[in-house]
């Protein structure tokens, strides 16, 4: 009933297209998406299902009816679910409709390049989040006062490769509090640095770019950092990497995104800032605080790399009695 292959596809069984290893076909299917991020999520969702219900080649999925196939999909659905034991809510809808997109997308790609004959996932229906992201931003005086806190590190450190390390700990901040993602800093090179124009050409998680302009104080000190790793003769394709590793010793590759949620934290406790600041804390405060001096959604978009507004109203975590056009018309009554 199940049958991956319609009978005109002969050809394709002669070819022995069933014995095709699932690994390979899940590899063909991130092929067809350009950013790493995407294809590392994707590839860990798939590979994780199909290892662990012992699908190893397209005809072993071929043999399994719908309906069990549906099951075995129930059951790792409800493995990833975090519940609260007391409410039964469920806890993480978001986590839950990804992993599921993740997996309805790749069998319509078995549909339309397989001929598989029908997505499992189709029944699915998207769960209710919340309106609002629950991700803790800072203020601006507390923004404000981590970067120059770890520019008061750069400025007092005086071993040479510390200090660099410590420039680099701050750009980063920087970079980061320009509404960039961990990753999109991370992966910051120098060959997408326009020093005329004074921006830098960001790739961003789903393949797409954007043009970040950067404030002249902030291209200054990158300039500072560049002349100081050429000193010491580090040379990196990339502008934020480790100076040393003792795994392989190549240091010519990013820094790791654990690297940058440590430094944070070590100076969110420095600086008592008793809230739980990650990486994407930065990106939502600039967008709260863009919203705070009124700037345009279309500007927001621009910095953020967002394609919807409501993606940047999913960041506003604003008080809405506060911000709201009403205390805007008062001489009205």
């Amino acid at each position: 009933m199940n049958k991956i292959i319609k009978k005109e596809n002969n050809e394709l069984i002669e070819n022995n297209i069933l014995d095709k290893n699932i690994i390979l076909v899940i590899n063909d299917f991130l092929n067809t998406f350009n950013s790493d991020t995407t294809k590392n999520r994707y590839r860990k969702v798939l590979e994780w299902f199909f290892i662990e219900n012992g699908i190893n080649t397209l005809k072993d999925l071929s043999n399994i009816h719908i309906s069990d196939l549906r099951k075995q999909i129930d059951v790792f659905w409800k493995h990833k679910t975090d519940i609260n034991k007391n409410t039964k809510e469920i806890l993480n809808p978001a986590t839950l409709n990804n992993i599921m997109y993740i997996m309805r997308s790749f069998f319509n790609y078995l549909v339309n390049f397989y001929n598989y004959t029908k997505n499992p996932l189709a029944w699915y229906k998207k769960l209710k989040t919340k309106e609002n992201s629950n991700t803790d931003s800072l203020n601006r005086l507390e923004l404000i006062s981590i970067l120059n806190y770890s520019k008061e590190k750069y400025n007092n450190t005086k071993n040479p490769i510390r200090k660099i390390g410590q420039l680099r700990n701050y750009l980063i901040l920087s970079f980061l509090s320009l509404s960039l993602r961990r990753s999109e800093a991370c992966n910051l090179e120098w060959s997408h640095l326009d020093l005329e124009k004074e921006y830098i050409t960001v790739l961003q998680k789903w393949g797409w770019y954007k043009i970040t302009p950067i404030p002249r104080g902030l291209l200054d000190y990158l300039l500072i950092y560049r002349k100081e790793i050429e000193t010491l003769n580090i040379k990196n394709n990339y502008i934020f990497s480790p100076f040393n590793n003792n795994t392989n010793w190549n240091t010519n590759k990013p820094i790791s995104t654990d690297y940058i949620v440590q430094i944070i934290k070590k100076i969110c406790i420095d600086l008592h800032i008793n809230k739980k600041i990650t990486p994407h804390s930065f990106r939502k405060t600039f967008i709260e605080l863009s919203l705070d001096k009124n700037e345009n959604y279309n500007n927001i978009m621009n910095s953020t790399g967002h394609k919807t507004i409501q993606l940047i109203r999913y960041y506003d975590n604003r008080d809405k009695i506060k911000n709201n056009s009403i205390n805007t018309v008062s001489d009205w009554f």
